[in-house]
Order: C-alpha cells, then sequence, then structure tokens
C-alpha cells in the first residue's frame, strides 16, 4: 500500500517519459514508448511480391512486382514480408528492445506485427511458428531472444504454437553488420541445425525475425528447413532495411 503511494507520488511529479518524443506517458499501458510514436511508425504499400522488399511507388501499377534480386535469383523461402521500413521510429523501438533490453516492447511490436500479418496474409495457413535462434551465449549473454518475444506474442493471438527449441544456432557467428551480402552468406552457413526433423515434416512453418537485411540469416534457416522435409516456409519481420 505505502509502496504504491509512493509510486503514484512518483508518477505525479515525475512521470515516465517516451524513450522518442520524451513526452510524458499518459497511460500505464505505455510502456517506454507513447502511444503517439508507435502509431507514426510507417508501414510498407509497395513492395516485391517475393521477398518484400519496399519499392518505390512507380512499381505500384505493375502486377506482381519483383525486385532485381528476386529476378535473378531463386528465394529458400516461399513469401517473406515486413512490417515496417527499417528507419525513424521503428528503428528506435528496435534499438531499445534490443540493446536497452526494453522486453515490455514485444507486446506493442508484436501488436504492430500482428495487424501487418493480417494484412499481408489473411487467409495464411501455418503449422508451426519458428524464431530465428540466437546462439546460447548470445542469448545468455543479452537476456533473451527477441524473435522468440516478438513470435510469442503473435502465437497468442493466433493460436498457432511458437517453438524455439527445434531450429537451433550452433556457430557464434560474427556480427554481420558491417560485411557484404557475399560476406552475410558465408558466414551463416552451417550456422543453424534441425534438432528433431521429424516434428517439422510436411508442417507449413512462419520463421520470425526481427529485421530482414540482405536475407542471408532467413535464407540460411529456410534452406534447412526445407532439407528436413519442412513443405513451405514464410518469413515475417517487424521489420527490413531499405536500400
Amino acid at each position: 500500500m505505502i509502496k504504491a503511494a509512493f509510486d503514484n507520488f512518483l508518477n505525479f511529479f515525475f512521470p515516465a517519459r517516451c524513450k522518442i518524443c520524451l513526452h510524458p506517458l499518459r497511460s500505464y499501458q505505455e510502456k517506454y514508448v507513447c502511444a503517439r510514436c508507435l502509431s507514426e511508425i510507417e508501414t510498407i504499400s509497395c513492395y516485391c511480391q517475393k521477398c518484400g522488399l519496399p519499392l518505390s511507388p512507380s512499381f505500384a501499377e505493375i502486377k506482381d512486382p519483383l525486385c532485381e534480386p528476386c529476378q535473378r535469383k531463386k528465394r529458400q523461402f516461399h513469401l517473406s514480408r515486413s512490417a515496417a521500413p527499417f528507419f525513424g521510429n521503428v528503428r528506435e523501438c528496435i534499438h531499445l528492445f534490443k540493446y536497452s533490453k526494453k522486453m515490455a516492447l514485444a507486446k506493442p511490436l508484436g501488436d504492430l506485427m500482428l495487424k501487418a500479418l493480417f494484412s499481408f496474409w489473411p487467409d495464411l495457413e501455418i503449422d508451426l511458428i519458428l524464431p530465428v535462434p540466437l546462439h546460447p551465449d548470445k542469448e545468455d549473454s543479452r537476456g533473451f531472444n527477441q524473435a522468440y518475444l516478438l513470435a510469442r506474442q503473435i502465437s497468442k493471438s493466433i493460436k498457432v504454437p511458437a517453438v524455439k527449441s527445434n531450429l537451433q544456432r550452433i556457430v557464434n557467428t560474427a556480427s554481420q553488420t558491417s560485411l557484404s551480402p557475399k560476406e552475410r552468406l558465408k558466414n551463416v552457413k552451417g550456422a543453424f541445425k534441425i534438432k528433431r526433423p521429424e516434428a517439422l515434416a510436411g508442417k507449413k512453418i512462419l520463421l520470425i525475425d526481427d529485421v530482414f537485411t540482405t536475407g542471408a540469416t532467413v535464407e540460411e534457416c529456410s534452406r534447412i528447413l526445407k532439407a528436413a522435409g519442412v513443405r513451405e516456409v514464410n518469413v515475417f519481420t517487424l521489420a527490413r532495411t531499405v536500400p
């Protein structure tokens, strides 16, 4: 009782502020980022019909447009989509979520993904949700896997199991941040394994990650999932980098 009164006193005189716009948070339901900043996250309206890369509005009148990489090569996944382009408020939210360990952002960011998921795939049929795994050493260091927290939010709403332990990262790869696209592909080659292939055979999988950059990670995950007998892999990420 005393602690609650003291917390109310502090919140009244020293309200928590949005980490992006610095305005006071107006509701106890707002965690770290205010509803206004979340609502200002841009969506992707014109995109490659295969990998989901944001395209310029000039592509809007083209039926089923494909980006140049998807015209040149076969993708390991069936389709990929992202909820938002990776800049502005969503970029700030992801950095707070991953690097400042603001795990409460999993819910509003997961809600953002859900809204986009139903927009992109109103009739999507999937059997399992798999998060892109972190190496155990990296997950221990960070304390959580951001992809799994997002996958769990989606799982709760669409009533499809999010399975964390079957797709595993067995190589603690170097950071992809400064690598070229070719170096990224080489970096993740052989980095993953399937623990129980029989549990995935014939299944339709939704593969979840926070950011799609070059696609090297989700391509490698999709490749080994298909080799394990998965029927179809669709990729869904919170954000997509824009060249």
